[in-house]
């Protein structure tokens, strides 16, 4: 599985904002890979960057939200989603559904698994949704 998080650097933005927005939505997880050139993209090889995203999207109990936009945003092995830039750098986790509801673009987070159904049960699988339910 691979993870890559990532946002344009806009003229008006600070590079070292852009990435702290994106170390808070992986939870500062350490990349195995960070990219500069007008986008900052960092690189994971495992879930583990997707551990705080698993966990906010419970606190804010919107599971079946992402699970249609995972779902949506999948074609192949990859599935893309968008999340809002100026909410992440605050630490807190509002995903997008069109690029212009993040004003100075999304963070672009994409899950590339050869198992990427199975991933998403994980991240916002219903069954999830029922169990909290109980």
């Amino acid at each position: 599985m691979s993870v890559q998080i990532s946002a344009k650097v806009h003229a008006s933005e600070s590079s070292s904002k852009v990435s702290k927005a994106i170390e808070n939505v992986s939870g500062g997880v350490k990349p195995i890979k960070v990219e500069e050139e007008g986008f900052i993209v960092f690189t994971y090889d495992s879930e583990t960057a997707l551990h705080n995203l698993f966990r906010k999207i419970r606190e804010r109990q919107v599971l079946s939200v992402v699970r249609r936009l995972l779902l949506n945003g999948m074609v192949g092995d990859t599935t893309t989603i968008m999340i809002n830039k100026q909410v992440a750098f605050s630490g807190r986790i509002v995903l997008c559904e069109e690029e212009e509801e993040s004003p100075l673009g999304p963070i672009y987070l994409k899950i590339k698994s050869p198992n990427i159904n199975k991933v998403i049960d994980w991240l916002a699988g219903l069954d999830n949704l029922e169990r909290r339910r109980e």
